[in-house]
């Protein structure tokens, strides 16, 4: 769990780095910051969201639509049984819902940390 902690901060830090760098032209000024902080906060709150509610299932049957729109030969497999196949090969995945929640509910109280006091 804590592992899975990490990972989602790592990808919190990377995803306000590249905010930063990108949009404010890497100028690290304390709006600036909690700006990137917020907006990368708010997507993975909502990411985590999805995966908490395991609402990423909806997934699915868009690569189903798209496998059967974009491909050559027709599909001879349903998506009932399509979808049985991709839940058999998904056996213990690891979700990073919890951590991705826990990060991103963290890193929106700094932003609004810097936002109230230090600005």
């Amino acid at each position: 769990m804590i592992r899975r902690f990490f990972v989602a901060l790592s990808i919190g830090a990377l995803g306000t780095y590249a905010i930063v760098e990108r949009a404010f032209e890497g100028r690290y000024e304390y709006a600036f910051v909690a700006d990137a902080l917020f907006v990368t906060g708010i997507i993975m709150f909502f990411m985590g969201l999805i995966m908490m509610t395991d609402a990423t299932k909806i997934f699915t049957s868009f690569g189903y639509t798209f496998k059967v729109m974009f491909r050559r030969k027709p599909m001879s497999q349903s998506f009932y049984d399509y979808k049985l196949a991709k839940e058999q090969g998904e056996v213990g995945e690891a979700t990073l819902g919890v951590p991705a929640m826990a990060v991103a509910i963290l890193m929106i109280g700094v932003s609004l940390i810097i936002t109230t006091y230090i600005i």
